[in-house]
């Protein structure tokens, strides 16, 4: 076995949006340990989307949504290409999930963007976050269109 599969601890939902310094704190604090934990694995150090992927897409149907969120916002930060559609889904579903219409919106945007639209799991994607936030003209309108 290359590594031990790392035990992440989950940050509950109370803990995403802290109201209190203790609350903002410990939230800090466990994102530092799960950072510290995953670059000590050795798969990690190669950083590569297809590991990032991995990684987010776990997180992400584990329903650590925000989590996958974060270290979805860090890869773009380090300037990880995009050159597979797969991730795309992964965070358009934990918007979904999150019911949180304008950052699907914005993540639909990316999608056009980078030419995705047409991807089976990321139109599938795409209407179940409208679907769930009530926005059934949009959810229809790119289930008609692919």
């Amino acid at each position: 076995m290359l590594f031990k599969k790392p035990k992440l601890e989950k940050i509950e939902s109370a803990d995403a949006s802290p109201t209190t310094h203790q609350q903002s704190k410990r939230f800090a604090e466990k994102l530092d340990e799960n950072r510290k934990l995953l670059n000590s694995c050795v798969v990690w150090r190669e950083k590569n989307l297809f590991s990032w992927t991995a990684l987010i897409s776990g997180l992400v149907q584990s329903g650590q949504w925000i989590d996958g969120f974060n270290l979805f916002i860090e890869m773009r930060r380090v300037g990880v290409d995009i050159v597979d559609p797969f991730i795309l889904s992964s965070i358009v579903g934990a918007s979904a999930n999150l019911a949180a219409l304008e950052l699907g919106k914005q993540i639909h945007c990316l999608v056009l963007s980078l030419g995705y639209e047409s991807s089976l799991f990321i139109s599938n994607a795409l209407v179940d976050i409208y679907a769930k936030c009530s926005d059934i003209l949009a959810a229809k309108t790119i289930f008609d269109t692919y």
